[in-house]
């Protein structure tokens, strides 16, 4: 998600709009592709659903918080994205690939609070309700 604003900025700036917007419209077929031809496994679903518990992620407040923060987060940086593209190209007239490795940069620092926001859900989450990850 990091990497396509930049990887478009460099597209726009080679070769037009039109080659990005024909790789976005692809990237999305492909998504659509693969969301069809996943298949699920619902054998034994009526024996385990009284084991089940139940867990909502607005029971927890923290966790709540959390997951709230980073969704604004994440929508604020891929529109500065645009917008820096846009400022460096135009106003600045200097060169996008200036930009590349610091969205890396970035990549990798959101890769860490990624990892480290995962962490939180699953020490938060009550062991019966990680399907599949509890040991047993």
């Amino acid at each position: 998600m990091l990497v396509a604003p930049a990887l478009a900025g460099v597209l726009v700036g080679r070769s037009g709009a039109q080659l990005p917007l024909l790789l976005d419209a692809a990237s999305y077929l492909a998504l659509v592709v693969a969301g069809l031809s996943l298949r699920t496994r619902r054998k034994g679903l009526k024996e385990r659903k009284a084991q089940l518990v139940p867990w909502r992620l607005r029971d927890d407040r923290t966790l709540a918080i959390l997951v709230g923060v980073l969704a604004a987060g994440i929508a604020g940086v891929s529109m500065v994205q645009v917008v820096e593209v846009f400022f460096i190209r135009d106003t600045l007239a200097a060169s996008t690939t200036l930009l590349i490795p610091l969205w890396v940069a970035g990549g990798v620092c959101n890769g860490g609070i990624n990892v480290f926001t995962m962490v939180m859900v699953a020490g938060r989450t009550p062991p019966a309700a990680r399907d599949g990850l509890s040991p047993r």
